[in-house]
């Protein structure tokens, strides 16, 4: 599992945090990649940060062959100073060293 962080690490590079902490990997970004987001003259509704929340979780269930769970823990659309998600990796996954 740190394997595959560390290589997550390289390929966004120093603007997506990886941090495993036990099962739990937090990812964090210190702004919104949202187009559509980006692009909005007034507020907009946190609903569009389940995308991110998708995107991790597809990510880790396609490198795992298995479901995930991931949730959405702050929100720079919410004035949070990042987007924070942490992704709940099964246990079986970690005796396995993944």
């Amino acid at each position: 599992m740190d394997e595959f962080c560390d290589g997550l690490k390289l390929i966004f590079g120093n603007g997506v945090g990886l941090e495993r902490d036990g099962q739990i990997i937090y990812t964090s970004y210190p702004r919104c990649y949202c187009g559509m987001v980006s692009a909005a003259k007034e507020p907009i509704s946190m609903t569009y940060c389940h995308c991110g929340k998708g995107y991790w979780m597809a990510m880790f269930e396609h490198a795992l062959g298995k479901p995930v769970k991931v949730d959405l823990l702050q929100s720079v659309i919410s004035g949070a100073d990042s987007c924070r998600f942490a992704v709940h990796i099964p246990h079986d996954e970690f005796e396995k060293g993944f």
